[in-house]
């Protein structure tokens, strides 16, 4: 395998990884072990994140579609969603955290959404694109 062949970008190897979880050929908690979760800085992961779902917006008003937003299941060290997560994905009241239930709704139409497949697409296509590479 040549160099070339591997995955070089933070979004590339946990776009494929979440990929697998869909496919059951791998779990949430091999994405942290294989994308080295624990030696990102706080602010690297966050921004990583925050820039894969601004993809996610983009692609949602791009097909007219609402693409289940990935990073929901970002918990602080207390196991809190973030403001941005309650007010804009769950549309709470500032200061409410979703409940199990609600948190367990939105993971089902994250696993049922079936165009996870073309968005890895895209993002791969933008992951090899130096030019569209801002990381």
């Amino acid at each position: 395998m040549e160099n070339s062949d591997y995955l070089k970008y933070p979004t590339e190897a946990y776009s494929v990884m979440l990929h697998l979880v869909s496919h059951k050929t791998a779990q949430f908690t091999d994405i942290s072990v294989l994308s080295f979760w624990d030696q990102w800085k706080q602010s690297e992961a966050i921004r990583v994140m925050a820039h894969i779902n601004h993809r996610l917006l983009e692609l949602s008003n791009e097909w007219g579609e609402d693409i289940p937003r990935i990073n929901t299941f970002m918990f602080d060290r207390k196991g809190m969603c973030s403001s941005y997560v309650c007010q804009d994905v769950f549309k709470l009241p500032k200061g409410e955290q979703p409940t199990p239930r609600q948190i367990a709704e939105y993971a089902k139409t994250i696993y049922t959404y079936p165009k996870w497949n073309k968005v890895l697409e895209v993002f791969r296509q933008e992951a090899l694109e130096p030019e569209n590479n801002n990381f």
